[in-house]
């Protein structure tokens, strides 16, 4: 599976982009049945605070509520009426047919912490991937009014708007940025990689912290320069690189890894081309 997230080459030999080969027709009905689950998703989530969110904690500590189960359970009806012989990959429950070469992922309620206590930062992620290579994605911040989608060759929207990043041209602002990072827990959750987030911090003093995909939703628009996801799951960024790389962004996976019990994690950058390349040179040489 880690060409689902960090294949810089679709394909994955140098032969091309497999994305090419899927029919405009049916790129068109995909992008349209992944927004209609955000919206399920949406409406299924706002069902549950209504009628009231319940929490629990999984085995490694972290939150889990009824809206998150609730809303990838309706995710997965519909992808398996509408769809059912692709793949289905999600944050809450087990992964079905995982050899199909069309796996949607799903992370229902990313920043559930936040969500719980009445945060609006949280959102729902939903991406759809071709032979390991996204083909489209939705990142759908239902609290603040926010959606930003994207499929292959059909460019990124916020709000059926359309998004572009460009260059900076302060000179200022092209040299430092202004980035988005998760909080310091995030790198010393499984490796004690603190030191890297104090690098980052230092080099990029003017950074926001989010735990949540609301920082990859400000990267892909542009309100932030760049931003760093640190030891992700794929549920995690399974929307971001098609988003980024459609509004003219890039993507940069700079490790991924199989953690014992988590399974296997990314660390990536995104954003603003130039810097990206610059914040993934200044990691390379700490990973």
């Amino acid at each position: 599976m880690s060409t689902l997230a960090s294949a810089s080459d679709p394909g994955g030999d140098g032969g091309g982009d497999l994305r090419q080969s899927v029919d405009a027709a049916l790129l068109h009905q995909l992008l349209q049945a992944a927004l209609q689950y955000a919206d399920c998703c949406r409406e299924v989530i706002w069902q549950i605070r209504r009628q009231g969110i319940e929490t629990d904690a999984k085995p490694d500590l972290s939150v889990v509520t009824n809206a998150d189960l609730a809303a990838e359970r309706a995710f997965r009806e519909s992808v398996e009426r509408d769809f059912p012989q692709m793949g289905i990959i999600g944050e809450e429950l087990v992964a079905s047919r995982p050899q199909a070469a069309y796996q949607w992922v799903i992370d229902p309620v990313d920043g559930t912490a936040d969500f719980a206590c009445g945060l609006p930062t949280w959102g729902s992620i939903i991406g759809l991937f071709f032979q390991g290579a996204p083909i489209v994605g939705v990142i759908d911040h239902p609290d603040l009014g926010i959606r930003v989608h994207a499929a292959h060759g059909l460019g990124a929207y916020r709000n059926n708007e359309r998004i572009g990043l460009e260059e900076n041209t302060s000179s200022r602002r092209a040299l430092s940025g202004r980035i988005g990072l998760p909080s310091r827990s995030s790198f010393i959750r499984c490796n004690e990689d603190g030191d890297i987030f104090d690098i980052l911090a230092h080099a990029h003093p003017d950074f926001r912290a989010l735990r949540t995909c609301l920082n990859h939703t400000y990267a892909a628009t542009g309100q932030l320069d760049a931003a760093v996801e640190w030891d992700a799951n794929l549920w995690d960024l399974a929307a971001t690189r098609i988003i980024v790389e459609e509004a003219g962004g890039r993507y940069v996976c700079v490790r991924e890894r199989q953690q014992p019990g988590a399974g296997k994690l990314y660390c990536a950058v995104f954003g603003r081309p130039a810097l990206v390349d610059r914040i993934a040179a200044l990691l390379a040489a700490h990973v």
